[in-house]
């Protein structure tokens, strides 16, 4: 059970600073990535990882951002059509909400992709690490709550 909430705490950060990230670089992708390579990179030096353990870890960013990347790429075009339909006399409801579907079921498709990378980060990082990890997860979200 400790490892699911552990798990599920990692997916969440994870999907929590790329989702910052992509917020605070939103134009440009570069910056973004650059700027989840730093967050990722910091952590594994606060956990001293090893060379193979960072390898994992950025490979399974790179994956994770890449996923982020294709669902904002289809963005601008949700937002026209969105304005589009607002622009009518008569927006067509039915065509609202799908957007509005098709665009969250994106997002629930990333994010258990995301979660499925955050757990096999877990399986290469040893228990000390995970605890370390967790540690800074608590403090995060203790200085969140503030």
């Amino acid at each position: 059970m400790h490892v699911r909430f552990l798990a599920l705490g990692l997916a969440v950060l994870g999907i929590g600073v790329t989702v910052a990230s992509c917020r605070q670089h939103r134009h440009d992708p570069e910056k973004m990535h650059k700027f989840v390579t730093w967050v990722a990179d910091d952590a594994l030096d606060d956990i001293n990882a090893t060379d193979v353990q960072r390898e994992a870890v950025h490979q399974s960013k790179d994956r994770i951002f890449a996923e982020m990347k294709k669902v904002r790429a289809d963005n601008k075009a949700d937002h026209q059509a969105m304005l589009a339909e607002w622009n009518k006399e008569s927006p067509d409801a039915a065509m609202v909400h799908a957007l509005i579907d098709a665009r969250i079921e994106a997002m629930r498709i990333v994010a258990h992709q995301a979660a499925n990378e955050v757990l096999a980060v877990h399986g290469v990082l040893t228990p000390e690490q995970r605890a370390q990890l967790s540690e800074k997860m608590r403090e995060h979200m203790d200085d969140m709550e503030k």
